[in-house]
């Protein structure tokens, strides 16, 4: 026979088993709150790309990066096929080893101009 200690713990264990279930099922039960959305952007993936220029001045330029690439025999956009060393690095892609860069510079500009990379120039950084 159970001493009344026994009975006791028995109760209390019980209780707290009925109490860890109910609390559980109460958890599933409830509507989740709204996680925060992440949205995964892979690096060998552009981002989205602006295909029209906006302005005249960027009009402009977008004709001049095409007609120096047509010189070297290259069909390109702008914004997606060339793009500056950081672009492409921000997407994954490093330049091949001994790849020069194109610069393209308009009457406007100081400097050099903007040094380009063609996307057969460069590759997959893993």
């Amino acid at each position: 026979m159970l001493t009344n200690d026994q009975i006791a713990m028995i109760a209390n264990t019980v209780s707290l088993a009925v109490t860890q279930t109910l609390i559980a099922m109460q958890a599933h039960t409830q509507q989740p709150k709204a996680a925060k959305v992440v949205q995964f952007k892979p690096k060998s993936q552009p981002k989205a790309v602006k295909t029209a220029p906006t302005s005249d001045r960027k009009v402009a330029f977008a004709n001049h990066v095409i007609a120096t690439f047509k010189a070297k025999g290259l069909n390109v956009t702008p914004m997606v096929d060339v793009l500056t060393f950081g672009k492409w690095e921000a997407l994954g892609f490093r330049p091949k080893a001994g790849q020069q860069a194109t610069f393209v510079k308009t009457k406007d500009m100081n400097g050099n101009g903007i040094a380009l990379f063609h996307k057969e120039q460069v590759e997959h950084v893993s």
